[in-house]
């Protein structure tokens, strides 16, 4: 319970200085949303991805999962079964389309066909044992189909790898600040190579494994210079460019693969291309960027520039 505290003590401090200063906006090609409860509306947007067609799957702190098409349409909308305890807060994509939501407080990946409805894989339990979750945050799946959860919690910084029928395979990592160790590992990306990008927020650093776990290197220290970070709470891979969603700065900041920081934009703000919060990062066709603008209520995209 201490170390739960201490997170949220640290997010809340990343998000009043967030909200000092100015920032400096790229020009989304789309902002996605407003306010609200009714269809098409976000309350507080965490967990995003888009599917292989450009279709944006959004869920929000309500615990509604809505659909968007390609061009930012509301399509449709369902809900998670339950929401007493906590929302959920990461999505994905699998290899058949479907989508998976790492269902934070119920300890459990929740599995939905591509355009939602009835829940038709489950896996996951409270507990610290291999296969069980405390408080999953993000998921990813890689191009052999295997599943990758992100959680935290207990002794459970860790990440866990599945098989695409939610199978526990292996797992790695614990709660530390060395190499492989985590402090709240918000967002999980993998490359074309299957390299596991590791979005490390408490300690303020991206880490970079291989598929099956061994500690490659990272990039990342805390700060708010060029090529540092502040609670990154998600990351994204396209091509050689990794994208990296800040918390705590209110920034996209991008880097090569390797680590090496190419730009940054955003900043704290309401106008577009500048952020309050934001909380996740996905990247879809045409090498386009979607980020969820968590406090403004809303998604805002990117045209393929970002990676410039």
């Amino acid at each position: 319970m201490r170390r739960l505290l201490t997170v949220a003590v640290l997010a809340g401090a990343a998000a009043a200085l967030c909200g000092c200063g100015s920032g400096s906006g790229r020009a989304p090609e789309q902002v996605i949303g407003q306010k609200g409860l009714k269809s098409g509306q976000f309350i507080e947007p965490r967990g995003l991805t888009v599917s292989n067609d450009g279709g944006i799957i959004c869920v929000d702190t309500t615990g509604r999962v809505q659909r968007f098409s390609p061009e930012g349409e509301f399509v449709t909308v369902w809900r998670v079964p339950s929401t007493e305890k906590g929302r959920p807060e990461g999505l994905a994509i699998d290899l058949d389309g479907n989508i998976l939501v790492a269902d934070t407080h119920y300890s459990r990946v929740l599995e939905y066909p591509p355009r939602g409805g009835d829940i038709v894989v489950e896996f996951g339990s409270h507990g610290e044992e291999p296969g069980q979750m405390v408080y999953p945050l993000a998921v990813a799946v890689s191009s052999r189909g295997e599943i990758y959860v992100a959680e935290y919690g207990g002794a459970s910084e860790r990440v866990q790898r599945f098989s695409a029928e939610g199978k526990y395979i292996s797992g790695w990592g614990r709660y530390g600040t060395g190499m492989g160790e985590f402090r709240r590992p918000s967002g999980i990306a993998i490359d074309s190579s299957d390299r596991v990008y590791v979005a490390d927020a408490g300690n303020h650093r991206v880490q970079r494994f291989t598929a099956e776990g061994e500690y490659l290197d990272e990039f990342g220290t805390q700060g708010r210079g060029e090529g540092n970070l502040s609670y990154p709470y998600d990351v994204a891979v396209s091509g050689d460019r990794a994208a990296v969603c800040e918390y705590g700065n209110c920034r996209v900041s991008v880097f090569t693969l390797d680590g090496e920081f190419v730009s940054s934009w955003g900043g704290p703000g309401s106008e577009p291309g500048l952020f309050a919060t934001p909380w996740c990062i996905a990247v879809g066709p045409r090498g386009r960027l979607y980020v969820a603008d968590t406090k403004n209520n809303r998604v805002q995209v990117f045209d393929a520039g970002w990676k410039n």
